[in-house]
């Protein structure tokens, strides 16, 4: 062979050689996630939300439950390579079994599922910072945010990490935690500071890439998915960013569901403020435990970029084999919790009609009784100079998610009604921005459209017109005067502080009520709102909650007698 052949073949050779050397530069990663199971242990109706009734199963048609949640998790484990599991918070607060057993069970199965790493979010707060400490002790695995300070709550800072470096496969992979810096304003976070999430998350970051040599970096935590976008836009060096605290339900392609449609592409992919080029992806999966997330990500080995992604949240149907280990489990815990279901609260001599068709867009009675038990609340529990101090209470139509028949109401009943696990906020508001609040209720209705902020309410007298231009429906609005030795219905004055009861995400700006927020002038904190209703339900026992009039619509001067099918005048006819 001349050497001019031997170094040809030597050049074809390294050629060769080269693209092995390109695929070997990168490297995989499959992350599993969750979010927002709300201590569902049990298998979930085809809505994600509503018990798994025999008759469900019977067709196949139950979803999630921890057995199944931890089969699937095995199951990728077993047959992939590079495989970690993250939670985004929420994963306590919810039905029976969380109100038997509190955070113990939860945190028995997270061991079992052998999560890597988890965020906190707004519900792990519901019985204060003592409790979640507790609970993060019972954990193995890291509880994460970066943005949390407990110097003043020196056990909770103990428990709390900001970062973890995860060794996979030999490759070094930095998940850094975040907390939604909101919640310290309704959650109980005690003398917790919850700072900016994108100051804190920076500067770990860096931190990571400089001091760590870790180029490879997840943020995992619990916030608004406009929020995390927000994030995944800003912080430099993320790759992947896993959320939770929105109803959000990610998928790319056809869906496997049949009742719950896409909000959006699994995943969201950014392209980042600071170099547009660059792609960092945001994923979050649908609430309750109906989905396990899993995003394949394949990285640039030495600059740790995203060079590409695979995957779509997996539907836990039928399919999916459920542990018999831990319905096994389930089974020996489920005696107290059975009882519980059962135990009477009250009784109601008329149906509840909680449905979102009906509560998304006029007055229904399930919310009248709902927003009612918030008024009473605080009355029952405060003295005030005249008859009470609260002029209005406010929940909206998104806050429940069923129907009651007349008859004998359980906690059963309850938990499945209203599984949120939100508390009560008392707030101090100007009437402008009380004016702004209730016009935003109506701001999205359409002609057979409901929506999930629509407000239902108790001591309010309210009217709109809704051929009118949104922002400009409101004709009239009255508050109940506390100030009045008799209580009567005042008109609604913009220089007038008011004060009005509503829950915790509501409160919080959630379903765009960014003005509660932005304009209140003090908030108190207060108990469950399942807690509330249960306690309003028993002591008022039996209830025959009514339709009142307390919204009402201006009906179109003669369009009533042939209204054009789906025109607005059709709707307000209908409402009428």
């Amino acid at each position: 062979m001349s050497i001019f052949t031997s170094i040809s073949v030597l050049g074809i050779v390294a050629w060769i050689l080269s693209f092995p050397y390109v695929a070997l530069s990168n490297w995989h990663l499959i992350v599993l996630h969750t979010n927002d199971i709300h201590a569902r242990f049990d298998e979930v109706g085809p809505n994600g939300i509503g018990p798994c009734t025999e008759e469900l199963k019977n067709d196949d048609d139950c979803f999630g439950g921890i057995a199944r949640l931890i089969s699937a998790t095995n199951a990728a484990r077993a047959g992939e390579e590079n495989v970690i599991l993250l939670n985004a918070g929420d994963i306590l607060q919810g039905p029976l079994w969380y109100d038997v057993y509190q955070g113990s069970l939860t945190s028995r199965f997270m061991n079992m599922m052998s999560y890597n790493v988890t965020a906190i979010g707004q519900h792990e707060f519901d019985f204060g910072v003592e409790k979640l400490t507790e609970f993060v002790q019972n954990l193995t695995f890291p509880s994460l945010a970066c943005n949390i300070d407990g110097s003043a709550e020196p056990e909770f800072a103990a428990v709390i990490g900001c970062s973890q470096i995860l060794t996979v496969d030999g490759e070094r992979v930095g998940v850094v935690g975040f907390t939604d810096e909101s919640y310290a304003n309704f959650s109980q976070t005690g003398d917790l500071v919850i700072g900016s999430i994108v100051e804190y998350l920076q500067e770990e970051v860096i931190r990571l890439m400089e001091e760590e040599n870790v180029t490879k970096i997840i943020a995992v935590g619990h916030t608004s998915i406009n929020n995390a976008m927000t994030i995944a836009r800003t912080v430099r060096g993320l790759d992947l960013v896993v959320t939770g605290g929105s109803a959000v339900f990610l998928y790319t392609g056809e869906s496997p569901d049949e009742v719950i449609e896409p909000t959006g592409e699994y995943p969201i992919v950014i392209r980042p403020d600071y170099d547009p080029d660059r792609m960092v992806l945001l994923v979050s999966v649908f609430p309750f435990g109906k989905y396990l997330g899993r995003i394949n990500v394949t990285f640039d080995d030495i600059t740790g970029e995203v060079l590409s992604y695979e995957g779509n949240p997996i539907l836990l149907d039928s399919s999916v084999d459920q542990d018999e280990d831990i319905l096994e489990e389930l089974d020996a815990y489920r005696g107290p919790v059975d009882t519980l279901a059962k135990k009477k609260v009250g009784y109601s001599l008329v149906p509840l009609d909680g449905s979102f068709e009906i509560c998304g867009r006029q007055e229904c009675n399930m919310g009248n009784s709902f927003a009612d038990s918030f008024f009473n609340y605080v009355l029952s529990n405060e003295s005030f100079p005249y008859w009470g101090d609260v002029n209005f209470a406010v929940t909206n139509g998104g806050g429940f998610v069923g129907s009651f028949q007349r008859g004998d109401l359980t906690f059963g009943d309850l938990s499945y009604i209203i599984p949120f696990g939100d508390t009560l906020h008392v707030i101090e508001m100007k009437g402008e921005h009380v004016l702004e609040m209730l016009e935003f209720s109506v701001a999205g209705l359409e002609p057979g459209v409901s929506r999930y902020e629509f407000l239902q309410t108790a001591g309010l007298r309210l009217t709109y017109d809704l051929t009118k231009r949104p922002g400009n429906r409101l004709v009239s609005a009255s508050a109940l005067c506390t100030s009045c030795e008799i209580p009567r219905f005042l008109p609604i004055n913009v220089d007038t502080v008011y004060t009005f009861v509503t829950n915790s995400y509501i409160a919080s700006g959630g379903e765009g009520y960014a003005v509660i927020p932005e304009n209140l002038i003090s908030r108190i904190k207060g108990p469950s709102d399942k807690d509330v209703w249960a306690a309003y339900f028993s002591e008022t026992s039996p209830i025959w909650t009514g339709v009142e009039g307390r919204t009402t619509f201006t009906k179109p001067a003669g369009a009533c007698a042939k209204p054009r099918p789906g025109s607005i005048a059709a709707f307000l006819c209908q409402l009428l």
